[in-house]
């Protein structure tokens, strides 16, 4: 074969435009006939292709089996169903501290009928300023402590989650690596 029309070839093939016909006509060249220098550094990749071809897989089922066990295998739920009992759980603690308030105050009215209104227990404005400023100021201090720990409990949970992912490529890995092993693949009870 024309050493120009090889390297035309090859070039053709490089960009991916060879069909079936010229890439064994490669093939055969660069594994069957004595390859000139300056195109010898193409007859180890022809020769690999050559050769991976041949090889046979040790254990044809268990590809088979690998994908049936990965169907067999449940869907984990993840955050959204948590997050929706977070959610509810919430909304029903709120309306049972309001029922619970509301039942408080309308037993003092009953108990006691012409004291429901509000009075005053302060009567320097001064001093109760400095009285509300600290009620705030310990609400707030106890509800920012509150927030950390539930952060440290959202970053918790993230933490669980990657593990959870990680144990499930754990079982596989063992799949993948030792598939003849006891001929068993692990079994979701």
């Amino acid at each position: 074969m024309n050493t120009t029309e090889i390297k035309k070839l090859i070039e053709k093939y490089f960009e991916g435009e060879t069909n079936q016909v010229e890439e064994t006509r490669l093939r055969d060249f660069f594994l069957n006939e004595k390859v000139p220098t300056d195109l010898a550094i193409y007859t180890g990749l022809f020769r690999y292709f050559s050769d991976t071809g041949k090889d046979e897989i040790p254990n044809p089922g268990f590809e088979q089996r690998f994908l049936s066990q990965i169907k067999e295998i449940p869907a984990i739920p993840l955050a959204p169903e948590r997050r929706q009992i977070y959610y509810i759980t919430s909304i029903a603690a709120g309306i049972l501290l309001l029922c619970g308030l509301i039942f408080t105050f309308r037993h003092d009215i009953i108990k006691n009928p012409g004291n429901h209104l509000l009075k005053d227990t302060y009567t320097n404005p001064a001093a109760a300023y400095i009285a509300a400023k600290k009620a705030l100021v310990m609400v707030s201090v106890n509800l920012n402590t509150g927030l950390d720990q539930v952060h440290k409990l959202q970053s918790f949970q993230k933490g669980m989650e990657k593990i959870e992912t990680f144990s499930q490529f754990y079982k596989f890995q063992q799949i993948i690596i030792n598939p003849d092993e006891n001929n068993n693949c692990p079994q979701n009870h």
